[in-house]
C-alpha cells in the first residue's frame, strides 16, 4: 500500500508530467536564442626603460594599432617608452536553447472543454424533471 502511495505521489511531479508531455509531443519544443553582449576591458599600459650603448644615432617609432614604441639614443643612452592603448572588446555571444512554446486557451476554449460535464448536468435535471423520483422533490 505504501508503495503504491509513493509511486502515485512520486509520478506526478511536475517535471514529470513535462518530461512525458514533451517526450509525446516533440512540437512543443521550439529552438530559442539568448543574445550575450560580453565585454572585455583591457587598460593601457605604459613602460618606460633605459639601456646603455656604444653608437646609435637615429629616433625610431614602431606604431601597430594597440602599441606604439619610441625608442632613441642620447651618448651612451638608448631611451625606450612605449605606450599601449586601452581597448574595448565586445562581443554578441548567441546561445540556443529549447523553450517550450505555451499556447494560452480563450474563455471560450475552456468553455467548450467541459461540454461532458454541461450533459451531464441536463442529463440529471432532465431525469429529475420528467421522472416519478423527480416529481417527488420538487
Amino acid at each position: 500500500m505504501i508503495l503504491l502511495i509513493l509511486m502515485v505521489t512520486s509520478s506526478c511531479t511536475p517535471e514529470g508530467r513535462l518530461r512525458r508531455l514533451v517526450s509525446n509531443h516533440p512540437e512543443l519544443v521550439t529552438q530559442d536564442t539568448l543574445l550575450v553582449n560580453d565585454t572585455v576591458y583591457i587598460p593601457a599600459v605604459k613602460y618606460d626603460t633605459l639601456t646603455r650603448i656604444v653608437y646609435h644615432d637615429t629616433v625610431r617609432i614602431i606604431d601597430n594599432s594597440r602599441i606604439t614604441i619610441k625608442y632613441f639614443a642620447t651618448d651612451s643612452t638608448i631611451y625606450i617608452q612605449g605606450k599601449c592603448k586601452d581597448t574595448t572588446i565586445i562581443r554578441t555571444l548567441v546561445i540556443p536553447y529549447p523553450a517550450i512554446k505555451v499556447n494560452k486557451n480563450s474563455w471560450w476554449d475552456n468553455v467548450r472543454s467541459l461540454w461532458p460535464l454541461y450533459l451531464i448536468i441536463l442529463g440529471a435535471v432532465l431525469y429529475f424533471k420528467f421522472s416519478k423520483w423527480g416529481k417527488r422533490l420538487f
